[in-house]
């Protein structure tokens, strides 16, 4: 997973013409690396995200829309809530643990604090010129940060997004044009 609790503008394309119907921005989503589209592609779109583990893998999000480097799912509770349904089984290994270590609590005060500063930029964020999204995701030194999602690194406004947002470090990353698939 690349980030989790973003915001993502999502173009819709009339297929034959190629031309852009719309665009559409969604929230609270889940997006993953898709590098040359080796994880998503067109004709996916309804496709079930589970955990990568060897054994009972978890239901994680529904698949609708990315990009040839980006991969864009539902997180599948909101799927669920939205149709009042549910799903059989148990959870992952992992998932049902009741053990807290100290770094899991230091794991969610990062997120937290992460999410509370990317959900007072958000609209600011969604206004810089070529952002296409925001979430939250791992940095290279193992922290959290807020990723600025770009379509194109050299048609962004790069004096439009801060470095830091309230103490946390805000990382730009391409995805290319977010399509829905």
């Amino acid at each position: 997973m690349s980030g989790f609790y973003a915001t993502v503008s999502v173009s819709y394309e009339n297929e034959c013409a190629g031309d852009s119907i719309g665009t559409a921005v969604f929230e609270n989503q889940i997006v993953i690396e898709n590098k040359r589209s080796s994880f998503l592609a067109g004709g996916d779109s309804g496709s079930l995200m589970v955990e990568n583990v060897a054994t009972n893998p978890w239901a994680v999000g529904l698949l609708f829309a990315g990009s040839r480097s980006t991969a864009v799912a539902n997180p599948i509770d909101d799927v669920l809530d939205t149709f009042g349904v549910t799903m059989v089984g148990e959870p992952g290994s992992g998932a049902s643990s009741t053990q807290t270590s100290s770094s899991t609590i230091s794991q969610k005060a990062q997120i937290a604090s992460a999410n509370a500063a990317q959900k007072r930029a958000s609209a600011s964020l969604m206004n810089k010129g070529g952002v296409v999204g925001h979430g939250i995701g791992l940095g290279a030194n193992g922290q959290y940060v807020i990723k600025v999602y770009v379509e194109s690194l050299a048609d962004y406004d790069r004096g439009g997004v801060p470095p830091f947002i309230d103490g946390v470090r805000v990382v730009v990353e391409e995805t290319g044009k977010i399509v829905a698939f």
